[in-house]
């Protein structure tokens, strides 16, 4: 996971924070944690990385890192900013919010299933998981699951500001769903095939 922000790219490998000016030399930084680390954003001034056992660090700047007080102890996978909030998922269906990246409070998703990943674009957030669980919000507090399509375990969700949409890949780069807000419509189909917009769900 890595993210660009206040003139540096940062991160995570795991293990390590890394940082970079130009993307060529990526030292690595000492985050302070011992937890491997899955996912870093930026927002509002400030990076924030998450990863297993309910870690959140924090830093102004990509070189000095703090551990911050996490309300779960559910290894959290993936972390995004929008819409004046940082907004984290994880195991067991776990949500936590924050307005700066410091102090966290946990979020009702409406599941216990693992997710994955979280993205945010065109003023909506979509987290995505296993058995094939997409959740999306506007701010992060209130979720609503899409009706299912597909038990694929979906592994990352990133969002297109050419075409206003979110792309979501199961695990094995077999299954891609396209949930567009704007046009509201939503679309599972196998890489390995051309698209069948005719199969397009209404939400």
């Amino acid at each position: 996971s890595a993210i660009y922000g206040n003139g540096i790219y940062v991160a995570v490998n795991r293990k390590n924070i890394l940082t970079s000016l130009g993307k060529i030399h990526w030292p690595a930084r000492d985050s302070g944690s011992l937890s491997p680390l899955q996912s870093v954003a930026y927002g509002k001034d400030r990076f924030v990385a998450v990863g297993n056992e309910g870690i959140i660090l924090s830093s102004p700047d990509g070189l000095r890192w703090n551990i911050e007080k996490s309300t779960t102890d559910e290894r959290l996978r993936g972390v995004a900013y929008g819409n004046g909030s940082f907004v984290a998922v994880g195991y067991l269906g776990t949500v936590l919010t924050s307005s700066n990246g410091r102090a966290w409070r946990q979020r009702n998703s409406g599941t216990e299933v693992r997710l994955q990943a979280i993205a945010y674009g065109d003023d909506i957030f979509v987290a995505v998981g296993w058995d094939g669980v997409i959740l999306t919000s506007p701010n992060g507090v209130r979720w609503t699951r899409l009706g299912a399509e597909t038990s694929a375990d979906y592994q990352s969700v990133s969002y297109s500001s050419t075409n206003n949409v979110l792309l979501a890949r199961d695990r094995c780069l077999v299954e891609q769903t396209v949930f567009c807000r704007r046009r509201r419509w939503r679309e599972t189909f196998n890489l390995h095939q051309k698209p069948n917009h005719e199969n397009r769900k209404y939400r």
